[in-house]
C-alpha cells in the first residue's frame, strides 16, 4: 500500500482500533492479566457464580478454550472452582476474595481509553464522535 492511503478513514480507523487494543492490553498487563483473563473475571463479577459452560458461552469461546483459562485463573488464586451439587460432571466458578480484590483494583480499561480519546479531541466532541462512528458502522454493516 502506498503512502497515498496513509490518512484515509479506513486506515485511521484501523490504527485507532489497534492502538486502543494495545492500551487496554498494557493496562491489564500492569495488573498481571491477559485480556481473556480480565474478560472472565468481568463476567464472574457481573453474574456471580457461573457454570464453566455458561462462562464459555458468555465469552463466546469453546469449552476447549475456557478450560485452560479457568485453570490459569485458579492457579493465580483469582477464581474458585467447585463441583455442581446437582450434577457433579459440571464445575461452577466464582471469584475468590483475591479475584474480587484484583478485579476491583483495575480501572475500567474501556473507560481509560475513552478518557484518552476525550483528552485528544476534547470532551465536548466525544458524543459527536460516538454518533459519527455509530453511523459509519451502521452504513458499513447495512451495505456488506
Amino acid at each position: 500500500m502506498g503512502t497515498a492511503h496513509k490518512n484515509t478513514i479506513p486506515i485511521l480507523l484501523r490504527q485507532c482500533s489497534t492502538l486502543a487494543s494495545q492500551h487496554i492490553d498494557a493496562l491489564l498487563k500492569r495488573h498481571g492479566l491477559a485480556r481473556s483473563q480480565y474478560r472472565a473475571l468481568y463476567q464472574l463479577a457481573q453474574h456471580g457464580e457461573l457454570s464453566q459452560k455458561a462462562l464459555a458461552e458468555l465469552m463466546a469461546v469453546t469449552p476447549a478454550t475456557i478450560t485452560p483459562l479457568v485453570e490459569t485463573l485458579e492457579r493465580k488464586g483469582l477464581v474458585e472452582r467447585t463441583r455442581d451439587t446437582a450434577d457433579r460432571r459440571y464445575n461452577n466458578l466464582a471469584l475468590s476474595a483475591a479475584g474480587r480484590a484484583q478485579f476491583d483494583a483495575i480501572p475500567d480499561p474501556v473507560a481509560a481509553v475513552e478518557q484518552q480519546v476525550a483528552r485528544a479531541i476534547g470532551s465536548n466532541n466525544v458524543a459527536a464522535l460516538r454518533t459519527q462512528l455509530t453511523a459509519i458502522a451502521t452504513e458499513l454493516t447495512n451495505n456488506l
